[in-house]
């Protein structure tokens, strides 16, 4: 994909999953989906707000050395306001044609359980109807600041 491509996005096939281990919230008004653009006519960035879809119960892997983690997978969709931020990048690169693109995830949590020491959690990216979801945070694991080292 080139930030061309990017210019080409429905803003209303714009999706995004959190999954977060049960017991942990995610603060959806928070949330949001970044997009930076660079190249010689200059740089953008957006922030894009999102909605919920859904929310369902899954089981996401662990990996080969870690156990599988019981999740709520939030689906979420473009705001009004994130497509808005989405269009003037659209704008952006079609009159810059920027050569780098990076796409990024704030995810806020409303609530945490009181004895956690750490999250493991995962975001993942669908830019239209046609395509899969593709993993933006693959299993990213986060310590909290209260949490002893070694434990």
């Amino acid at each position: 994909m080139a930030p061309q491509d990017i210019a080409q996005l429905d803003a209303n096939q714009v999706q995004v999953r959190v999954s977060l281990p049960v017991g942990f919230t995610l603060d959806v008004p928070k949330t949001r989906l970044n997009l930076k653009l660079s190249g010689p006519g200059g740089s953008r960035a957006a922030e894009m707000t999102l909605l919920p879809v859904s929310v369902a119960r899954g089981i996401r892997s662990g990996g080969i050395f870690s156990p599988d983690t019981v999740v709520n997978t939030h689906t979420l969709r473009l705001a009004p306001e994130g497509a808005r931020q989405l269009k003037a990048a659209q704008q952006f690169i079609m009159s810059n044609r920027p050569r780098e693109f990076h796409f990024g995830i704030e995810v806020p949590f409303a609530t945490v359980p009181k004895q956690a020491k750490e999250v493991v959690f995962w975001a993942d990216l669908k830019l239209s109807n046609q395509d899969s979801f593709q993993p933006l945070v693959d299993g990213a694991r986060i310590r909290f600041k209260n949490a002893a080292a070694g434990s």
